[in-house]
């Protein structure tokens, strides 16, 4: 979901369905760029700690996805701009 923030979690299981695990947080980095993952599930997958990873399901209750935040993408966007720190113009705040 280019441009809203965090990916779904179906998003980040088909981005490393190819994935060898366990697999450490670079290995998926590369796993899923080399599938086409999106920007939203790259920048998920570059949040996580620096660990080995025994399977999607363990990769994916370690970031933040739609589902586990319950707010939509949108929602989301929305929330980011809301929190932009002041001093921040409206045309600099980004929804993630």
């Amino acid at each position: 979901m280019p441009g809203t923030g965090l990916p779904s979690a179906a998003a980040i299981r088909s981005a490393l369905n190819a994935a060898d695990f366990p697999a450490t947080k670079d290995g998926l980095i590369n796993a899923a760029s080399a599938a086409g993952a999106d920007d939203a599930v790259l920048a998920a997958l570059r949040s996580l700690p620096l660990a080995d990873y025994t399977n999607r399901d363990e990769v994916i209750r370690s970031v933040d996805t739609v589902e586990a935040t319950g707010t939509s993408p949108s929602q989301h966007a929305r929330q980011a701009q809301d929190k932009a720190p002041s001093g921040v113009a409206q045309s600099q705040r980004t929804g993630g």
